[in-house]
């Protein structure tokens, strides 16, 4: 691996600690936005101009490379698209493990797989750093209103010093256990809400089909024992036909890949996630990449040749 001049050690954290943000897309800009409200000065970089502009706006400092916010940054929060986007800005080569990491705490909240969560944060303590696997659900919303849940794997000492800054971007913030473990967390939370997308789509084109109205069936079980916030969010987009897009499913659906590869990796049984992994994979393959996973009954509708909206009758019985 190519080496370069090491940076120097970084004195300890000064009140409130300088934080970069690498990575100012949908996610990593609102973040950055909340670390300035909260007073900390902030720097940031991405590989998009755009991105910095809307960033810059916020008050955050912006900087000409990633290394260059590793340079200014104390902790140091990575918000990436995939895992190979953070594989390659760690250790690729030129990449930010090739510099002396000494008092750095990189957060990494990339969806990623456990296994490359575990090699990074080899790769960061063997430069002298810590690396916490930190991914997050709440999505944009809550990337913007500050209340994300944050799942953290890794160092418990490195998780309480960089407590500060993740409270600054998120709500509810767990330690899960050793490196790994906050990816691991994250895979728990796409596997459930996978499955609560894909069964509720399946679920009313079956009520459609058997040609009930399916308004009266959401009155009956939206409170009942299937009761869930998911199950109440769909609703709306369901009955009314109308479908959203924001690549919500192609990015939901890598999340369901990474967990399958993790899977086949270790050798682990996953029946349901496996068929939910096919529609996932087959809703892609028809187009729907770009849809909302709230929007997963469009796939059935154009698979049935139906409109399950249809099948309401607004005028009752």
């Amino acid at each position: 691996m190519k080496r370069t001049s090491p940076l120097q050690p970084l004195r300890p954290l000064a009140e409130p600690p300088t934080v970069g943000v690498i990575g100012l897309g949908q996610m990593g800009r609102p973040m950055s936005a909340n670390l300035v409200r909260r007073g900390f000065a902030t720097s940031g970089y991405d590989v998009n101009e755009t991105a910095l502009a809307a960033a810059a706006a916020t008050g955050v400092q912006n900087e000409a490379s990633a290394r260059a916010v590793l340079a200014r940054s104390h902790v140091v929060i990575l918000s990436l698209p995939t895992e190979q986007a953070l594989e390659t800005l760690l250790v690729g080569e030129g990449g930010l493990c090739e510099e002396d990491l000494s008092g750095r705490i990189l957060v990494d909240t990339t969806t990623t797989t456990v296994s490359l969560a575990e090699r990074m944060a080899r790769a960061v303590a063997a430069r002298g750093g810590a690396f916490l696997d930190a991914p997050v659900t709440g999505g944009v919303s809550g990337a913007e209103k500050g209340n994300l849940t944050i799942m953290v794997g890794g160092d418990a000492a490195a998780f309480a010093e960089a407590r500060p800054v993740l409270e600054a971007i998120g709500e509810r913030l767990v330690h899960v256990g050793p490196s790994g473990h906050g990816q691991v967390a994250k895979m728990v939370n796409q596997m459930l809400m996978a499955a609560i997308y894909t069964s509720v789509a399946e679920a009313f084109a079956f009520a459609a089909q058997m040609g009930a109205d399916v308004s009266r069936v959401y009155e009956a079980v939206e409170h009942g024992g299937a009761e869930s916030r998911l199950l109440s969010a769909i609703k709306p987009s369901l009955l009314n036909g109308t479908v959203s897009t924001n690549g919500n499913l192609n990015q939901h659906g890598k999340d369901i890949d990474y967990v399958m590869a993790e899977a086949i990796r270790r050798q682990l049984y996953l029946p349901v996630t496996g068929a939910v992994h096919t529609f996932f994979q087959m809703s892609r393959s028809l187009g729907f990449g770009q849809v909302r996973c709230h929007e997963m009954w469009a796939v059935w509708e154009k698979l049935l040749g139906i409109r399950i909206k249809d099948t309401t009758n607004p005028e009752g019985p």
